[in-house]
């Protein structure tokens, strides 16, 4: 289980640090600037895909290929929540360095208290049947519903009752 513990938590790191800093910090900076539209639907296909891969492998072994490219897109559209902050750009290295840190810290946090949990019933009927399969369904349905309303622009009514329900 260390073994298996260590990969996880390096994969995540690598995702987090070295994939989605370098276009956070080239957006933020203004270098470089996509549309959002595009930017959260790219976001919502990378879900779908990383959903559907854990039902349907598709990258067996083009992994960290798959982990850079989603990382990127990722860094993209967390640059654009720090762009609408407006912070000044004395600070705004320090801004991403905190960010990024806290992103990693949350993420790592979360990938420890799950690991354990995954690790030990991994081989249980209701872990790899209604955990595995069923949040990865829904995954990928919330992951459709939202590149529907980024692409195309519109608010379907799943969003609506999902927001009215979180919000009241």
């Amino acid at each position: 289980m260390e073994v298996c513990h260590r990969l996880c938590f390096v994969g995540q790191s690598r995702f987090v640090g070295e994939l989605r800093l370098p276009p956070l910090t080239l957006a933020a900076l203004d270098y470089l600037r996509l549309p959002s539209r595009w930017v959260e639907s790219a976001i919502a296909a990378s879900i779908i895909v990383a959903a559907t891969d854990n039902l349907f492998p598709l990258f067996r072994r083009d992994r960290w290929t798959v982990a850079f490219a989603l990382g990127l897109v990722h860094g993209f559209g967390f640059a654009s929540v720090l762009r609408e902050l407006g912070l000044p750009s004395g600070s705004l290295a320090l801004s991403l360095f905190g960010f990024n840190l806290g992103v990693e810290v949350d993420q790592l946090s979360l990938v420890g208290l799950f690991f354990p949990f995954a690790y030990l019933f991994r081989r249980h009927f209701l872990y790899r049947r209604i955990l595995l399969v069923g949040g990865s369904l829904l995954a990928t349905g919330l992951g459709l519903v939202w590149l529907i309303e980024r692409a195309l622009g519109v608010a379907l009514p799943a969003q609506r009752t999902v927001q009215s329900f979180v919000f009241g």
